[in-house]
């Protein structure tokens, strides 16, 4: 049986299970549900061969397969193309966050355009506001492209103050306060994560309210690590490790260990920044987010750089290389390009 297949069987014998129970989730989609659930059992199926043949080739990492994220778009264009907006609403913001968190970066603008498209010709305002914030917006600062990114960001906040969303509103905030501190302007970047602080006072939901304080927390700790105020870095840091790990936000939790890696490496603990990046690398590796493989990959090697280690600078910056080759990191000092370029520099000396 393939592995699509035993996804698919599970999931009958589940759905059916559930219906005696009177729990029926596709009772509302008719004869559409099996698409879904076909569609669904296939995602399912090569999401575990992906990981399963990445960990063979990779010996733990996961890097994402491209012809993975293409066969998933050529299922959310289809949507687009039939007109079939809502599916395409919900298909596109199933698949946002996986395509992040594997740096399938362009894959992701592609997406958040189709749906920001479908939400407006539907008049869903929240998904084109969440599309133009996330999917597109913050997606470009990823790449760099921070004209494109501030456009969609802005774009997206207007509609989420008409609607009065004030998560929307504070994490549109939080982002163009990504975008300052990527172009060097620290005091307006803490300016803005004040604002957005004022707009999350207003959230409800206390989960929300606590995921967007623990990034800006974190957002936080990036501009005054780049502004050299390493004493506030490490409190706000640690602020939004522990916030992230109260909620059991693994993937948030990773970014942090980088963060405080580059806060001891700064300040000169070398020994307390080697072991962290050691065990950020570990931990981004069993969540599979490629950035911060990269991050702590960076770190290690610029460690082992100034211990004169050079095969192990060469086995971190030869893995890093490769993986910033498909995924861009925001939130550096300078580009990947120049630390690897750098790290060589000082390896061949």
């Amino acid at each position: 049986m393939t592995l699509s297949g035993g996804a698919f069987a599970f999931l009958w014998g589940f759905i059916e299970a559930a219906s005696e129970f009177g729990w029926k989730p596709f009772e509302d989609m008719g004869i559409s549900a099996l698409p879904w659930l076909i569609l669904l059992s296939l995602y399912i199926g090569i999401f575990i061969h992906v990981i399963y043949e990445s960990r063979v080739a990779n010996d733990g990492i996961l890097p994402p397969k491209g012809e993975m994220a293409e066969a998933l778009l050529n299922q959310l264009r289809s949507y687009a193309e039939s007109r079939d907006y809502a599916s395409a609403i919900r298909f596109g913001a199933a698949l946002s966050r996986p395509l992040w968190l594997s740096g399938e970066y362009r894959a992701r603008i592609e997406v958040g355009q189709i749906v920001e498209n479908a939400a407006a010709t539907l008049g869903n305002e929240r998904a084109q506001a969440v599309a133009l914030i996330d999917d597109v917006g913050w997606t470009y600062v990823a790449l760099r492209q921070f004209d494109e990114a501030e456009k969609n960001v802005e774009h997206g906040k207007q509609i989420a103050l008409r609607i009065s969303d004030y998560y929307l509103v504070a994490k549109a905030i939080r982002h163009l306060s990504g975008i300052a501190i990527e172009k060097k302007r620290f005091v307006e970047a803490v300016e803005l994560l004040k604002e957005a602080a004022a707009e999350a006072e207003k959230i409800e939901d206390k989960q929300d309210k606590q995921e967007m304080t623990a990034g800006m927390e974190y957002g936080l700790s990036i501009a005054y690590w780049m502004k050299g105020e390493l004493k506030e870095a490490r409190k706000h840091c640690i602020r939004a490790k522990e916030m992230y790990e109260e909620m059991g936000d693994d993937d948030r939790i990773a970014k942090t260990f980088a963060q405080l890696g580059k806060i001891g490496e700064t300040s000169g603990d070398l020994e307390f920044a080697k072991d962290i990046y050691r065990k950020g690398l570990r931990f981004a590796e069993e969540v599979n987010r490629k950035d911060e493989i990269i991050r702590n990959h960076l770190g290690l090697a610029r460690i082992f750089s100034r211990e004169g280690k050079n095969k192990q600078v060469e086995s971190h910056l030869s893995i890093a290389r490769e993986l910033s080759k498909s995924t861009p990191i925001v939130f550096e000092v300078g580009t990947i390009e120049r630390d690897l370029e750098l790290l060589r520099e000082e390896n061949h000396e």
